[in-house]
């Protein structure tokens, strides 16, 4: 391997790099973006359960004004509400009021629970970006590795082989006088 590849490695392994910062940061961003998400579905989970509590406060008052202009009419026409009819008729509008407002508070819960299960599901798809950035960094970082590894070992390769294969003269005379210089007595 010659310095252009040592040049060329070099340059892949500032890629790897460049290649992680931009996996980091982008699932940051979308780890951000999903964070923000969740905490405006969590407002407004608590905006519609208030909502249908106003709404169920609103529906029972009606009722009760209903019951009251009921009795009130069969009062002023002079119709006994001790029982009967009029009884039945109240009663019924009594546990109409009372199941329309147990209605309209249980259609608020469930609002609620599915925008609640919607953020948390936004949070999670957050991390999961980061967890899936991470582990392409790593995938990222283990073939770097891996390939500076393989060029360590061709480049070594071809050092000794080069110095080897001087082979002749000279320098078959003084290799064993450098390597003694090299690595000592």
């Amino acid at each position: 391997m010659g310095f252009g590849k040592l040049i060329n490695a070099g340059a892949q392994n500032s890629l790897a790099t460049l290649q992680e910062n931009v996996n980091s940061i982008g699932a940051v961003m979308q780890n951000t973006s999903a964070q923000e998400q969740a905490l405006a579905l969590r407002n407004e989970a608590g905006n519609v359960f208030e909502q249908a509590q106003i709404e169920a406060s609103r529906a029972e008052i009606q009722g009760k004004q209903a019951f009251g202009q009921q009795a009130e009419t069969f009062a002023s026409s002079g119709v006994e509400i001790g029982g009967g009819s009029p009884l039945a008729m109240l009663n019924q509008t009594r546990m109409e009021t009372a199941q329309q407002v147990g209605l309209i508070r249980q259609q608020g819960a469930l609002q609620q629970n599915l925008l609640l299960t919607q953020a948390n599901q936004a949070q999670q798809t957050g991390l999961a970006d980061i967890l899936s950035a991470e582990g392409q960094n790593q995938i990222i970082a283990q073939q770097t590795a891996l390939t500076e590894a393989q060029q360590k070992a061709q480049l070594e390769e071809q050092f000794w082989g080069g110095l080897l294969g001087f082979g002749s003269g000279a320098f078959d005379s003084a290799l064993p006088t450098l390597l003694k210089k090299i690595l000592g007595p």
